[in-house]
């Protein structure tokens, strides 16, 4: 007697094979769905509801999802019990979109280069925010070019010549360039072989600030100073006809590092000893009072050569760049590997002795471990008035980012004056109802960690020679910043951290975002790589370039984004109405 079993087996193999049924995930139920989303992060989500109609109906339509994700979202969640489902799909994709949601994913990215046969000298090449103005030094050339950034498209902008060197093109190389205070472009010019006539007058105050008495050790570059314009007709514009030049006198071996000038006349140039690297020196220098004004207001200046006596600016550290206080006779100073200042001098006029270095680090701050701070410029001020006891008040706020001068690590602090632990406040009557976010740091001592910047340096205990370079979006929502060739974006809500500290924070930050001393942890998101940046800048909340080993590179964060690459050439005579684009 055959086995059942046997005999059932015998009977299935009869039959034809038949198809093996898959089942995909918009098979599942709605339900089934709903609850999968309900435990997902708002990146998942958000990248579910643009990328997917079947999705995006489900998580449009289900009201727990939508409220689950707000809460995991930053933002007062108060009134979220009360709105219906559409209100809170639209208040999701908001705060979604604000907190870059996806960025990761749908970032576009667009990389500039120079027709054929120029090529971009990247590391001469600067931007300026507060024009959109982008200054272009192409290789084997002394002229600057100046373009101009409108809604991702370049135009064509000046080309400025300098017309007072009196060598040849091929005789000058373009050793630095520069933005100042007052959107002024310096641009530092050397010849290729020898050196300038050295004026005697120059050569004997060059001798004493050295301290040298060998003349023929002596070597002058020439300053050329291409000054910001601006008219009712043409709006702000540059031009090779309002320029003035100034002979600058140094030993042969040093050669420029940093170049900074000033809305007063100051220029400075910090300068590295070639044979001692170790060894910096600055020199400042101030055009004569009588061709700033001629520059400023006369369209044709005559032009000159101002012949100065250099400052030496005399401490222990080693500058590496400085920038001026715009209307303020101040200068401060950077070191390698670290984009706050470390400390500032002071310029007298007339200059007639050696200056002081004051410095900035912050020290005493409220958390055990942060003994010293490193605090840049800071990115956001608020201002406002209240009623105490019956009398107006105004007080003044600030947030700026500080590094931790043993671990580097970077975090969002919020300066205290140095003769108290409160923010500003004074009678109204006594107060210039005014932001002043430069002349601020001068005064800090002390300073209160509000959030973390996580993960950065991205490379723990790993130091490049650059150093971290950031930008601040113009309403301070975004900080991006960048360590070779790594791009990180934070997001932050400033005006509730500037008004109320660490009292905002478990209003608009959830829970595991706090750390137990109370600031928030911010997490970052990362952006596609594009070469080793040297500057960023933001033109908007959302849009932001820099200045790479690869060219000028655009990223698109903004919720229009899908992800795409392409590359634009930058406009030369051959193509003066816009960037052309070339493949995608």
């Amino acid at each position: 007697m055959e086995s059942p079993l046997k005999v059932l087996s015998l009977e299935a193999s009869d039959d034809p094979p038949q198809p093996q049924q898959t089942l995909s995930f918009l098979d599942l139920p709605v339900e089934v769905l709903e609850r999968i989303f309900y435990f997902l992060d708002p990146d998942t989500v958000y990248g579910a509801l643009l990328t997917c109609k079947e999705l995006r109906d489900v998580i449009k339509s289900s009201k727990k999802v939508l409220a689950r994700q707000l809460h995991l979202l930053p933002g007062e969640n108060t009134s979220i019990a009360t709105l219906t489902t559409a209100e809170l799909l639209k208040v999701f994709r908001t705060r979604a979109a604000h907190s870059l949601c996806c960025a990761s994913l749908f970032c576009s990215t667009v990389r500039y280069d120079a027709d054929h046969p120029y090529k971009l000298n990247c590391r001469l090449s600067m931007f300026y925010r507060e024009s959109g103005t982008l200054l272009v030094s192409f290789h084997g050339q002394r002229d600057l070019h100046t373009l101009n950034a409108r809604h991702g498209v370049f135009d064509m902008g000046s080309k400025l010549q300098p017309t007072h060197l009196g060598l040849d093109v091929e005789d000058v190389k373009l050793l630095k360039v520069s933005f100042s205070a007052c959107q002024d472009i310096l641009a530092l010019y050397d010849r290729d072989e020898g050196s300038f006539h050295v004026p005697t007058a120059q050569a004997t105050a060059a001798r004493v600030a050295y301290s040298t008495r060998n003349s023929s050790a002596l070597k002058c570059s020439k300053l050329v100073t291409f000054h910001h314009c601006s008219t009712t007709l043409r709006g702000s514009f540059y031009t090779s006809a309002v320029q003035d030049t100034m002979d600058i006198v140094h030993p042969a071996s040093f050669h420029p590092v940093g170049l900074a000038g000033s809305d007063l006349g100051y220029v400075a140039v910090s300068w590295q000893n070639g044979q001692n690297p170790g060894l910096v020196r600055i020199t400042v220098h101030h055009r004569h009072e009588d061709l700033i004004q001629r520059t400023n207001y006369d369209p044709c200046p005559r032009l000159m050569i101002i012949e100065t006596t250099a400052m030496l600016i005399e401490g222990p550290r080693r500058t590496f760049n400085m920038r001026f206080i715009r209307y303020k006779p101040y200068l401060f100073h950077y070191v390698p590997a670290n984009p706050a200042p470390m400390c500032y001098s002071e310029i007298p006029y007339p200059p007639d002795q050696p200056l002081p270095v004051h410095d900035l680090t912050a020290t005493n701050t409220p958390i055990a471990g942060i003994e010293k701070m490193n605090i840049d410029v800071p990115f956001f001020g608020h201002h406002w008035s209240r009623t105490v006891n019956a009398n107006k008040m105004c007080t003044a706020s600030y947030l700026a980012l500080g590094i931790n001068a043993i671990s580097h690590e970077t975090y969002i602090v919020r300066p205290v004056p140095l003769d108290g632990d409160q923010d500003s406040t004074v009678p109204e009557t006594e107060c210039q109802h005014n932001i002043d976010p430069e002349f601020r740091l001068l005064g800090i001592r002390r300073c209160h960690i509000l959030a973390k910047l996580d993960g950065f340096p991205p490379d723990a205990g790993t130091v490049n020679s650059l150093g971290p370079v950031w930008a601040v979006s113009p309403r301070a929502r975004r900080i991006a910043i960048a360590s070779w060739t790594s791009i990180s974006v934070w997001v932050l809500d400033p005006m509730p951290l500037a008004e109320q500290g660490l009292k905002c924070i478990p209003k608009i930050y959830r829970p595991g975002q706090i750390d137990d001393l109370g600031f928030v942890h911010l997490d970052p998101i990362r952006l596609p790589s594009r070469g080793v940046v040297y500057q960023l800048v933001f033109l908007s909340e959302d849009v932001f370039y820099g200045i790479t080993d690869e060219g000028i590179i655009c990223w698109d964060m903004s919720a229009s984004a899908r992800g795409g690459s392409e590359i634009r050439h930058l406009p030369t005579d051959q193509y003066p109405f816009g960037a052309m684009c070339t493949s995608a």
